[in-house]
């Protein structure tokens, strides 16, 4: 099949759909009753959309499409929305234009017509759109591009709620668009999005696209248009683990050979089907990907194509990420255990297997070599899924266990690590009365450079070592002489008719609060004052009478920076911005940037953009020290895992940052979290002799081996002597050649050698080496 889609690309010239389009063959002649059901005549006739994909660029696991008719007045729309059985939809926005809407279970519009009109005249419409949101509950945000005074006139709206769906009906007049009925052959730039809330939260759209305000990544509404081929659609998906289950709406009058494949990251065919003729207009799928290692987290390009080789036609080519959510399923209750813990306790949870049936012949076994068919240190067969493994006699560094088992005859293994040591690390005890200061990208203490670690305050903790955090942020786990970070005074945060941002009272009255909080030298020297958190969001000065003048952030900001160094010179102060397309506005209006991201500190999946967002942070702030954010809580309590979260630390350390924050706020994580906990307590342990002895490795150099698929390479040399972090970006095994002819030990490790030519790595195992190179 490999080589048929090679010929079939080189030999033919096929059209595929690079945007999503919809094609409306003409205006309907029956009026359509908005009631919020589907039993209009004219929506099983009417063009319909579907696969939509998540904003980060995976498959949602419930499914959505779009229908779309007009008239001679107005557009007409029916969304559907899946819901997964037990789940409830979330309407709680009880208002016009509230921000809140998108946070209840809601469905956005993106409306750009090919013409509007401009001065009483009909013209080109070269950069406006518009924006509607509504949920369940028919209230509603509108905006012309993102401006709050457009208010449409006479949009109808009724939503219906089933068990395992929604509908929503609208009817959109032209006239509310400042458009006319669109000529035949009219192209105007649409997009639909679908905010689902719960336990199955989610962003996604027909286009994909990961910028709403950015119409050239659209989808096409054509008007008067039938092509000589409409488009297979995909109006049905249920992704569930490893299990996909979906439905293709196939064109009218599709040619005999139609075929349709599933393809598993562009070269593997999980399933191939063509029409069944009982089914004509429809083929379904309904499979399992298997896979004997089961992976922690990761993801794999799930395509769906459909194509036909004597129309020389592909009719869908939509691909997207299937995210894998197995960390669940092997969990133990720690990851840092002393001999004092006496056992590790373990949970095989057959929810999250990607098997079916019953789990049978489950093996266990504790390994020191992560090769999955390395000696092993004990080994037992298990009846329970649950229980406990002794510690007793093992050495200690880190070490594996190992769980493989059979269901429904197929065979699985899963591994995960952990450290064994000798007792709880201590971070050594920060200098009293020391002086915090910069010097170029680096944090300083006392002039010795300094990697901070904190957490924000959370309702919970359920830490198990106490002197965690060098960073008083929070106000739990801190060490003696932690450095502090305070906050400017001055900003009152502020949510009003869908603006949010910070309110200031007038320049001289707040030049007055700073002279007051600054008047004086700090009187402690080891901490740093915040200036605003979430910089990117609105700020207005709030004039006597109550209105607000609003401002520019970036330029408000900075004349707050000046003014605070006027009066402050030694002091240090620090700007926080989770938006990295406006880092750059914000990054020279302080002393320290404080950064955060939405594609990687603070999504499900950390790992896969963060290094691509540390480099655009490094970007935007070339010559300042950056104390990096990771979502601990954020985006939810189950997401973050122990192993990514260490590994995002080691990968702070290899790029240079200065430090990083926690977050734990919005909620906390519960005590059946321990392993994240166990990890959170310790981990500035861990990784402080890691900042110093890589602060004293040399000069940056290339890894001697270049072909290192999968991981990130951070190598220092001083003579002979290499000292490498090594990360496995992956949520699999990999495995990381090493240099011939080198002495290599791991120095953080229990000072383990190494004599061979490569080393395995569990799912984002992070290792520190030392490498004596031979000439």
């Amino acid at each position: 099949m490999k080589s048929f889609w090679g010929c079939l690309f080189i030999g033919v010239s096929l059209s595929a759909f690079a945007q999503p389009s919809l094609y409306l063959p003409g205006a309907i002649s029956d009026p359509m009753q908005i009631d919020g059901f589907s039993d209009e005549p004219a929506w099983a006739k009417a063009a319909i959309g579907g696969g939509f994909t998540s904003i980060r660029g995976s498959w949602p696991s419930e499914w959505t499409t779009v229908r779309a008719a007009y008239d001679d007045e107005a557009l007409y729309l029916l969304a559907q929305g899946a819901l997964h059985p037990g789940t409830t939809v979330k309407t709680q926005c009880q208002r016009h234009d509230d921000m809140a809407v998108f946070r209840d279970d809601s469905f956005e519009i993106f409306l750009a017509p090919d013409q509007v009109i401009k001065d009483g005249r009909m013209q080109d419409n070269t950069d406006t759109y518009f924006h509607l949101c509504f949920n369940l509950d028919g209230f509603f945000y509108s905006a012309r591009k993102k401006d709050l005074s457009w208010q449409p006139q006479g949009i109808t709206q009724k939503s219906s709620i089933h068990d395992r769906y929604w509908l929503m009906e609208l009817r959109i007049p032209y006239a509310a668009l400042e458009t006319g009925k669109p000529l035949p052959n009219a192209c105007w730039l649409v997009n639909f999005a679908r905010n689902r809330q719960g336990s199955t939260a989610d962003v996604s759209s027909w286009s994909g696209s990961r910028n709403f305000h950015d119409p050239t990544t659209y989808g096409k509404l054509y008007f008067g248009v039938t092509p000589t081929w409409r488009p297979a659609v995909i109006t049905e998906l249920d992704v569930t683990g490893s299990h996909i289950r979906s439905t293709i709406q196939l064109p009218s009058n599709s040619p005999a050979d139609l075929q349709a494949q599933i393809l598993l990251d562009q070269a593997t065919v999980l399933s191939s089907k063509k029409i069944d003729p009982l089914t004509p207009g429809f083929i379904n799928f309904d499979e399992n990907i298997q896979s004997t290692f089961v992976p922690l987290k990761g993801s794999s390009q799930v395509t769906f194509k459909v194509f036909s080789e004597s129309a020389q036609h592909v009719f869908l080519n939509l691909g997207a990420s299937l995210t894998w959510q197995f960390h669940h399923l092997l969990s133990l209750d720690k990851y840092y255990y002393t001999p004092e813990d006496g056992k590790l306790e373990f949970n095989l949870n057959p929810q999250f297997s990607p098997g079916s049936g019953p789990i049978e012949k489950l093996h266990l076994s504790l390994l020191q070599e992560c090769h999955l068919n390395s000696p092993c240190l004990l080994s037992q067969n298990q009846e329970a899924l649950s229980g406990s493994l002794p510690l007793g006699g093992l050495p200690f560094g880190t070490l594996y266990l190992r769980a493989s088992w059979e269901q429904g005859g197929t065979h699985f293994q899963t591994l995960k690590a952990f450290q064994y040591i000798p007792h709880l690390r201590k971070p050594a005890p920060l200098p009293t009365d020391a002086k915090l200061s910069c010097r170029g990208t680096q944090l300083l203490l006392n002039d010795k450079p300094i990697f901070l670690v904190g957490a924000c305050s959370t309702e919970k903790h359920f830490l198990h070592n106490q002197d965690c955090f060098n960073l008083s942020y929070g106000k739990y786990g801190l060490q003696q002489n932690a450095v502090c970070l305070n906050t400017v005074q001055g900003a009152t945060l502020l949510r009003k008719d869908g603006w949010v941002g910070y309110t200031f009272p007038p320049w001289e009255q707040y030049q007055e609060l700073l002279h007051k909080q600054f008047q004086e030298p700090p009187a402690a020297q080891n901490c740093f004052w915040r200036i605003a958190y979430e910089a990117q969001l609105g700020a207005a000065c709030k004039n006597a009478d109550g209105t607000l003048t609003y401002m520019d952030s970036a330029q408000w900001y900075q004349k707050i920076y000046r003014k605070l160094k006027q009066l402050s010179p030694d002091s240090l102060f620090s700007i926080q911005v989770d938006q990295l397309s406006v880092a750059a506005q914000f990054t020279p209006h302080c002393d320290i940037y404080e950064a955060a991201t939405w594609s990687a500190s603070y999504a499900k999946e950390m790992v896969p953009n963060l290094q691509s967002d540390i480099l655009a942070i490094r970007e935007a702030c070339p010559d300042k020290p950056i104390l990096l954010w990771l979502g601990g809580t954020i985006p939810d309590k189950q997401s973050r895992i122990a192993e990514e979260l260490r590994a995002a630390a080691f990968q702070a350390i290899a790029n240079g940052m200065a430090g990083i924050i926690i977050h734990m706020g919005h909620g906390f994580l519960p005590r059946e979290r321990s392993r994240l906990w166990s990890l959170i307590s310790n981990l500035n342990a861990e990784i402080q002799p890691v900042f110093q002895a890589f602060q004293q490795a040399g000069q940056p150099v290339q890894y001697p081996c270049k072909n290192a698929p999968g991981f990130l390479l951070a190598a220092r040399q001083n003579g002979a002597l290499l000292t490498v972090i090594a990360i496995n970006q992956n949520g699999s095994i990999n495995t990381l050649p090493l240099p011939e002819q080198a002495s290599i030990i791991l120095p953080f490790d229990n000072n383990r050698t190494l004599n061979r030519t490569e080393d395995a790595f569990s799912p984002y195992e992070a290792k520190v080496y030392q490498m004596q190179l031979k000439p």
